[in-house]
């Protein structure tokens, strides 16, 4: 069977929607943040999360470095008009002090290394969950299309179909 060749793949993926996020390994001296995507609930019981990174990212070095005893994963809202490197940059500052109110988190989430799974040229890292805090009331940043974005109704129509389903409990479908 043939492999889809790495151009292809990843066209495809960018049609994929997905949320962002800042995942920041915290050590004694220093800390080490990278921009993700690839960020999911990996279980409930324990409280675990799934995060990818390249093999050969100086964070995911840093995750699985000796001094390393935290890991601050925060989830962005909007971005718009933000460069995202000043983002990771200022989000880093903020996780390493111990605070969470950043102009651009909406949740914070505050872990300890469970495991790390090869994956290709990436690593899996499921992260133990122990302690969530709420930032700022914003719509979530996503990454979609090579570009960053954020949730939103295109016209009046799905607007209102939106507002119908929030008021019935989230049973309207818009046809």
């Amino acid at each position: 069977m043939e492999r889809v060749d790495d151009q292809t793949f990843r066209d495809a993926m960018s049609h994929w929607p997905s949320g962002v996020a800042v995942v920041t390994a915290v050590g004694s001296t220093s800390a080490k943040s990278a921009m993700v995507t690839s960020l999911s609930s990996a279980s409930m019981h324990p409280p675990l999360i799934q995060v990818g990174l390249c093999h050969e990212s100086r964070t995911a070095a840093a995750l699985v470095a000796d001094d390393c005893h935290e890991v601050v994963v925060s989830m962005l809202g909007e971005l718009e008009g933000a460069d995202p490197s000043d983002v990771v940059d200022s989000v880093e500052r903020t996780a390493t002090t111990g605070g969470s109110d950043h102009a651009h988190v909406t949740t914070e989430l505050r872990c300890d290394l469970h495991a790390v799974l090869p994956a290709g040229d990436h690593l899996i890292f499921l992260l133990l969950v122990r302690d969530v805090s709420s930032g700022h009331d914003l719509r979530p940043a996503v990454y979609h299309e090579r570009r960053f974005t954020g949730l939103g109704c295109s016209d009046a129509s799905a607007a209102d179909a939106l507002g119908s389903a929030r008021a019935t409990g989230g049973h309207h479908v818009a046809r």
